[in-house]
């Protein structure tokens, strides 16, 4: 059998989404932007796909910006937030903890100017540290991922909430909490989030960008009026309406998925207790994804566990979603104070909510095969 820890990394499409968006390619395959009954068309799909996402999440519509995934969102985001900052003489904060599609970007605009753009530092427990946003008197941009994609780690934002204001904003990426955490509390509460529907059954190459009206906004392409000149670019229709189909049925059934998912995580490191390793972050549920732990196992070097797993059958990654075919040493972890030696010892599990606790277990098994003698 061939399992899959590696679900971080992009979802198994949703049949029922597969479906929903073949039945709209038939009729909506139209430019949404032409005048005629074509465009008209393609036009009414993609805006009922937007604001059935809305009414989902509790926005505006014309909040809700469409483009072509959760990293082009993030950067997005970056470019705005460094502008409005720039603009009003505040600073953008944001910590190693971030997605790279989050972090490079940030890295380039700190290069800019190192004053108003300002890295936060990581606790060994992988929390961010927000103490020096809250000293800020002025204008100030945030932005967290919620829901690590490494460590699972949920951030605590308390005392962030209490300081949100005019000329403040704070951005969440909620890729990897759609279909696992509760989202509604912080949805109302963030200035903008990003959401990534192929996480969660949608389909690929397409993102949701929230960014609330009262925040300035300023578009990191340019040439076209799509997007209320926010993204310009020709949107897809059936893409639009497949992350709709996605981002429903994740929020309708999200607490059966997150019982499931840490069902089967349970089962798995109730699997692997005959093996040296520790697990990385504060493992209380109430802070973490369901489905999400990095392990370190000492000794061993994770980028040769992944080829060995990989002929076993079990799919594993090394690092974050985006760098799962990438041999480089985790920034995350290194942000946490671990030694480069230490995060190359380091695999990150991901689970759906596909695998049964008993599929769980026997993928715990194999995995115990996988990894030397003297690991256990």
């Amino acid at each position: 059998m061939r399992f899959n820890l590696d679900y971080n990394a992009g979802a198994p499409p949703d049949p029922e989404v597969l479906e929903g968006m073949r039945e709209v390619e038939e009729h909506a395959w139209g430019n949404p932007h032409a005048q005629h009954h074509l465009g008209r068309e393609a036009k009414r799909v993609l805006e009922d796909a937007r604001d059935r996402i809305a009414a989902c999440l509790g926005v505006r519509g014309d909040e809700l910006i469409f483009c072509s995934g959760g990293t082009e969102a993030n950067n997005m985001v970056a470019f705005a937030a460094h502008h409005w900052m720039q603009r009003s003489g505040g600073r953008f904060f944001a910590s190693p903890l971030e997605h790279s599609s989050m972090w490079e970007p940030f890295g380039r605009y700190r290069e800019e100017d190192p004053g108003g753009c300002v890295p936060l530092p990581v606790s060994s427990e992988g929390q961010v540290d927000f103490g020096r946003v809250l000293e800020e008197e002025g204008p100030w941009f945030v932005t967290s991922v919620y829901g690590h994609h490494e460590l699972g780690v949920v951030p605590e934002l308390g005392p962030l909430w209490e300081e949100l204001g005019e000329g403040r904003g704070l951005h969440l990426d909620l890729s990897q909490s759609l279909g696992r955490l509760d989202l509604e509390a912080v949805v109302g509460k963030a200035s903008a989030f990003t959401l990534s529907p192929h996480k969660a059954g949608g389909p690929r190459g397409i993102g949701v960008l929230v960014w609330k009206r009262e925040l300035p906004f300023e578009p990191l392409l340019l040439g076209g009026g799509q997007e209320l000149g926010r993204r310009p670019g020709t949107q897809s229709p059936v893409l639009a309406h497949g992350a709709a189909l996605a981002i429903e049925k994740a929020l309708r059934e999200r607490e059966e998925r997150s019982h499931r998912m840490a069902e089967a995580m349970a089962a798995f490191l109730e699997g692997i207790q005959g093996l040296s390793f520790e697990v990385l972050g504060n493992p209380n549920p109430e802070s973490f994804l369901p489905n999400t732990r990095t392990l370190r196992f000492p000794g061993e070097k994770a980028r040769d566990l992944v080829a060995s797993l990989d002929l076993l059958g079990l799919a594993v990654s090394q690092g974050s979603a985006c760098s799962s075919g990438s041999t480089q040493v985790s920034r995350t972890l290194l942000a946490m104070g671990l030694s480069r030696e230490q995060a190359g010892e380091c695999l990150r599990i991901s689970l759906g909510p596909e695998i049964s606790p008993k599929n769980s277990s026997r993928a715990a098994s194999l995995f115990s095969q996988g990894l030397r003698p003297n690991s256990g």
